[in-house]
């Protein structure tokens, strides 16, 4: 779901749980192993095949990088990226990871729905900066 597609409702309150998430985010950032233990989280989240095909599935590709790219930001290998990205981006990442959330994420059908918003939001934000990520890993790999 491209952010252009969520209704101004959607984007006020994607941009509020941001906001929200903005302090704790960033206690992640400046605490190394909290920031290991969310990514952990969301790794394995990725790998539940349920996430891979629930309602994540229009925002997955971009998701997963997403993830990659906090992983190569904490390990070092990736600086390239404003600090208010990587906030943005841990933020939305510890709201996906989190399971008490706006519409919890053991409600079958809907329980995804607001990181969906969430993360659509944050994604279209970061879609520069993605993109840049993108092409420095496949640059690494070649």
């Amino acid at each position: 779901m491209p952010e252009s597609t969520l209704t101004p409702s959607q984007t006020t309150a994607a941009v509020q749980t941001v906001e929200k998430n903005r302090f704790k985010a960033e206690e992640y950032i400046h605490n190394p192993a909290k920031a290991k233990v969310l990514l952990d989280t969301a790794v394995e989240l990725l790998k539940n095949k349920d996430t891979a095909s629930s309602s994540l599935a229009g925002v997955w590709h971009h998701l997963q990088a997403l993830v990659r790219l906090l992983q190569a930001y904490f390990r070092g290998d990736y600086r390239e990226i404003p600090w208010g990205s990587i906030v943005m981006a841990v933020a939305a990442i510890g709201y996906f990871a989190s399971p008490v959330d706006f519409v919890p994420d053991i409600i079958p059908g809907f329980g995804q729905l607001d990181d969906v918003v969430v993360l659509s939001f944050v994604i279209n934000q970061l879609k520069n900066d993605l993109h840049d990520f993108l092409e420095w890993e496949t640059a690494r790999q070649a």
